[in-house]
């Protein structure tokens, strides 16, 4: 089965599309033994090839599905991909605000679609209950469902239960997903007519990249903290930026404020299509959402996000929360919002052809990389081969069982220094470059 080969290649980004749309069920999403997610046969396969067609990792073009899914009128930015407009908002209600990651407007334009009617269910991602450091994707119908899925998910995560649902039950759906999952999730509409009819709204989430279960596990063995006596996990909230959350069955808690500082931050236990996916504002969706990191809202406790609309229903969504006084927003320019993610931006964007190049001489399995936007982006200073170089070297380290042991044995200190080396060599990198094609 051809998606398996995207894994063997490791360009698989664990998204679970392939086995949410599978014609006969064949795919199963599992752990393999780095704390990543594959798609596994169960039978024998009907040779369809639905599942090589929607995988996005074995290509990086984002032409076809810009030139079907959206208008040409829709302003282009090579940066932010196409939108109408930029806006920064946050809900207005207190207590999602706080409990969110950052200002709690995914979670309130959710409730606001499922109590307006607008979709029946929405498509979101929860931690196991039996299992709290896993999540899973599932339909939620109600307030309560959409509440308990509240907050960001820092480790793998596959949609195909959520996918699954949407395929055998009749509706209109919203979902929630990060750029990898937006670009499976389109490939596959513009395959599946009944899957494009179904899903109405499509919101996406910023997304610098992800990391592996591992990342986790091994964060709170160095906290002295059992993965089997955790009760309940929540990687941010509780004001913004927000702090990891670490209830223990003996009911024992822990607040960490420094979570994304260790190993995400540092590249390490990051998948090797992450690293090379071009994708920072899920420029595939209908609404983006990301932190607004700008030094006007630093000292904002309780949290707003960057906003792109994209496409009307997006726009159309966010002037009724508005006027229903759910959301409240103010426009922004598009050099504000790129402002607010520049290393971001810098990194996915200029870095690219950087990384791309270095892994393409490490080994031939790379993504074919054929999106003219792309084409634009430079940054040929030995600067930034530093910091592809880097970055490649901490997924590589991760990748294999002696680099793992040794992470396991290097002090937490060391590595939240070798964390902000990194993000200051982003950092400064991107300043030295403003953003600029």
């Amino acid at each position: 089965m051809i998606a398996m080969e995207a894994y063997k290649k490791k360009l698989c980004s664990g998204c679970g599309i392939c086995a949410g749309v599978c014609p006969i069920g064949n795919i199963q999403m599992i752990e393999d033994n780095k704390g990543f997610l594959k798609p596994v046969k169960n039978n024998p396969c009907n040779l369809c090839s639905l599942c090589d067609d929607v995988c996005p990792g074995n290509d990086i073009n984002y032409d076809e599905l810009r030139d079907y899914f959206y208008n040409n009128n829709i302003s282009f930015n090579p940066y932010l991909g196409n939108l109408l407009n930029c806006y920064i908002g946050c809900s207005t209600n207190e207590i999602i605000r706080i409990s969110s990651s950052s200002g709690g407007l995914v979670t309130e334009l959710l409730l606001f679609l499922i109590e307006k009617e607008m979709v029946d269910g929405v498509l979101v991602t929860k931690m196991r209950k039996d299992n709290p450091l896993r999540p899973y994707s599932v339909v939620a119908r109600s307030r309560e469902d959409i509440l308990s899925a509240t907050g960001s998910k820092y480790c793998p995560v596959s949609l195909d239960e959520g996918i699954t649902q949407i395929m055998e039950q009749p509706g209109s759906y919203a979902i929630v997903g990060l750029p990898c999952h937006l670009y499976s999730i389109r490939k596959a509409e513009m395959l599946l007519p009944k899957l494009k009819n179904r899903i109405k709204i499509h919101f996406g989430l910023f997304c610098g990249h992800s990391v592996s279960y591992t990342s986790t596990e091994l964060l709170l063995k160095k906290l002295g903290i059992n993965s089997n006596e955790v009760e309940h996990i929540s990687y941010r909230g509780q004001g913004w930026p927000g702090k990891m959350q670490i209830r223990m069955k003996n009911k024992k808690s822990l607040s960490l404020s420094y979570y994304w500082a260790t190993y995400p931050g540092s590249f390490f236990f990051t998948s090797r299509r992450c690293i090379l996916c071009p994708d920072m504002t899920a420029e595939l969706s209908d609404i983006s959402f990301g932190d607004a990191w700008l030094p006007e809202y630093s000292k904002d406790e309780k949290g707003s996000s960057v906003i792109i609309s994209r496409t009307k229903i997006g726009e159309e969504i966010i002037r009724r929360a508005t006027q229903n006084e759910r959301i409240g927003i103010q426009r922004i320019s598009e050099e504000v919002a790129i402002e607010s993610q520049r290393g971001h931006l810098w990194y996915k964007k200029n870095n690219l052809k950087i990384r791309y190049g270095l892994y393409r001489k490490l080994e031939k399995n790379v993504p074919s990389l054929k999106d003219r936007n792309l084409q634009f982006f430079k940054s040929g200073s030995l600067l930034a081969a530093l910091v592809g170089i880097i970055t490649i070297f901490s997924v590589l380290i991760s990748e294999s069982k002696l680099g793992r042991d040794l992470l396991s044995v290097v002090p937490l200190a060391i590595v939240r220094y070798y964390s902000k080396i990194i993000s200051g060599l982003i950092e400064y990198q991107s300043k030295l470059e403003h953003c600029k094609i």
